[in-house]
């Protein structure tokens, strides 16, 4: 059995939901920029409330969800190349004997 980390995809996979984050953390900043520009009270009302409602349920989504799974990412990524590093040293024990004999 062979287990394979791919540090990469991790390290990106993690990028990526900090990206999200920060775009989850910037809707109220671009709801309240759009909302000047379009004029109309209506249409401004209409995304203040949009934004509102966004801003909690995002807020929300952000701490929770990728947050905690930013950190489980970083977690494995952590775990994985400790354990390679206990593997790798285990290895070196066994071999060892075979070393100091040739």
């Amino acid at each position: 059995m062979t287990i394979e980390v791919n540090y990469a995809v991790l390290t990106d996979s993690a990028n990526a939901l900090r990206r999200i984050a920060g775009e989850f953390n910037d809707a109220v900043t671009i709801k309240d920029h759009y909302g000047k520009a379009m004029g109309a009270g209506s249409i401004e009302r209409a995304l203040g409330t949009f934004g509102g409602n966004w801003d909690r349920h995002a807020k929300d989504l952000v701490e929770r969800l990728l947050h905690a799974l930013e950190t489980r990412v970083h977690e494995v990524r952590v775990t994985g190349r400790l354990t390679e590093s206990m593997l790798d040293s285990a290895l070196a024990l066994l071999a060892w004997p075979d070393t100091v004999a040739e």
